[in-house]
């Protein structure tokens, strides 16, 4: 048996059977009250449950990072604004010629654009488990991929420094609301929950 902090509502003394014959796991952190925050902090204590599942290259799974409700609302927000893809074009570039290299159709939402708040809500959640500020965030890339659809590789030959420099860094790629097992149009955006 494994002792595990309260997450998710789970009391503080939870007691949850450990899988196969795997090594006991250390009892996680005393659930206490929170300590007096910082006029930029945060007056509880967050118990977000993830499973790191490589660090090298770093991957970390947030089970129900988002509620189904909240991923739907989402969905529904890009759904009315999907339009093909775009490429920031190069010297000699034009659409015809790098037509074939993105083929999905995408959106940006902003927070504030949000009147029921869950982007917002979800920009808190990234800020948590990045440690990051919110006001740190960009607008979130939604993107739609049907079956055969691509994002193809594109070699950005002295251009990424100058981009980089232009844009900011990205630090962190948070969970895709597309279901790695879709087969149909239909199904390719899908609640983040499904994922």
């Amino acid at each position: 048996m494994v002792r595990r902090s309260a997450l998710d509502g789970a009391p503080a003394t939870a007691e949850v059977a450990a899988a196969g014959d795997a090594p006991p796991v250390a009892p996680a952190a005393v659930v206490r009250d929170p300590l007096p925050a910082g006029v930029s902090g945060d007056p509880f204590i967050n118990t977000i449950p993830f499973q790191v599942l490589s660090w090298e290259p770093r991957a970390v799974f947030y089970p129900n990072f988002l509620d189904p409700e909240r991923c739907a609302h989402i969905v529904a927000m890009a759904a009315k604004r999907l339009a093909p893809s775009g490429l920031a074009l190069r010297a000699g570039d034009t659409a015809a010629t790098t037509g074939d290299i993105r083929t999905s159709q995408g959106t940006f939402l902003m927070s504030r654009e949000d009147k029921e708040g869950v982007l917002d809500y979800l920009e808190k959640r990234i800020a948590a488990v990045t440690l990051l500020p919110q006001r740190h965030g960009e607008a979130f890339n939604v993107l739609r991929y049907e079956v055969g659809q691509k994002c193809a590789a594109r070699e950005e030959e002295g251009e990424a420094r100058r981009l980089t420099l232009r844009a900011g860094t990205t630090v962190t790629t948070t969970p895709s609301t597309r279901s790695p097992t879709a087969r149909s149009p239909a199904s390719a955006l899908r609640p983040c929950s499904s994922i």
